[in-house]
């Protein structure tokens, strides 16, 4: 592991609120702590960041754009998209998800979609202002046995960590096959 003096070499974003069931106030909540708040740090601490130094966001399967309703989707889906436009999408949200396909594990879109508002900051917004030996990644830990999660999550906490704690243990150096890409169980997802 390196030291940098007075620069971070890590920065880790593990901010998440998911409610079964939320009001209209509980989904402002959900999207200003899982996507709002978490770029308004990043976007703070960017320039303390060492040259090389590594930006992990712990994002969620659920934020794949496959779990997205079509409107929000393809809001995500501009080749235009910039910071301005995720804001306007974020403080837009109620409106731009009446689509949202409900299932079992999802009852509401707010956790899903402050998740697909990271991903898509990480991989149009955030990657564009590192600079070329600075790595980011989104991650998705998997459905854990935690407070969130529930008793009936698939894996254990110690086994969602795995894929954070090996982004952080690998060199570094920028690997562009996995820099700016959704990881899963130390493989890359579709986003």
């Amino acid at each position: 592991m390196k030291t940098s003096s007075r620069k971070l070499d890590i920065l880790i974003n593990n901010a998440a609120v998911l409610y079964r069931t939320a009001t209209h106030e509980e989904q402002k909540f959900t999207i200003q702590t899982n996507f709002l708040n978490v770029v308004t740090l990043t976007e703070k601490l960017l320039p303390l960041l060492s040259d090389d130094g590594k930006v992990l966001m712990i994002s969620s399967g659920a934020g794949q754009l496959s779990w997205q309703g079509e409107t929000l989707r393809k809001a995500l889906e501009d080749p235009h998209l910039d910071l301005q436009k995720l804001n306007d999408i974020a403080h837009n949200f109620i409106s731009l998800t009446q689509d949202f396909p409900t299932n079992e594990f999802m009852q509401e879109p707010s956790y899903a979609g402050s998740k697909a508002l990271l991903n898509s900051y990480v991989k149009t917004v955030l990657v564009s202002q590192l600079k070329s030996t600075q790595q980011v990644y989104c991650i998705s830990p998997g459905w854990c046995r935690t407070d969130m999660g529930t008793d009936q999550g698939l894996l254990s906490a110690e086994e969602g960590a795995d894929t954070p704690v090996y982004l952080v243990e690998l060199p570094f150096e920028r690997n562009d096959e996995i820099n700016a890409k959704l990881i899963h169980e130390r493989k890359v997802m579709a986003f």
